[in-house]
């Protein structure tokens, strides 16, 4: 956790594909989503996908806290925020890649499964 981490999703599109949607999404151990970053929300759009290539998904830093996880990679035709149902798609990789995530060696106390930014003020008056 606090450390960059970097996710590369390669493909091998033929023939091309149109506005593809990137989709990597981190789930804890009983199934809770904890991170899902989705190319189209983060405002990268890609015209199209030929032959072969890849897109890197970059946490900088990872802010999950430790534990395990398993994270899915897809492609999709598109993807609608306004819907909980799962929308079309080229590929997934369902569930399939487990990630443990650990802590520096010099903190043992449990920080939790999200490891925040924050700013502290202080202040003399209420």
């Amino acid at each position: 956790t606090r450390e960059k981490m970097r996710i590369r999703i390669c493909y091998n599109a033929a023939p091309t594909i149109n506005n593809p949607v990137f989709v990597v999404a981190i789930y804890r151990s009983d199934g809770t989503v904890a991170n899902q970053v989705i190319s189209s929300k983060d405002g990268l759009s890609i015209p199209s996908i030929s032959g072969r290539g890849y897109v890197d998904v970059i946490y900088d830093p990872l802010l999950i806290g430790e534990g395990d996880y398993v994270f899915s990679a897809g492609i999709f035709k598109y993807v609608d925020l306004l819907s909980r149902e799962e929308c079309p798609s080229y590929c997934i990789h369902d569930r399939r890649y487990l990630l443990k995530i650990k802590q520096p060696h010099n903190i043992r106390l449990s920080l939790g499964i999200v490891n925040q930014d924050v700013r502290w003020e202080v202040g003399n008056e209420v």
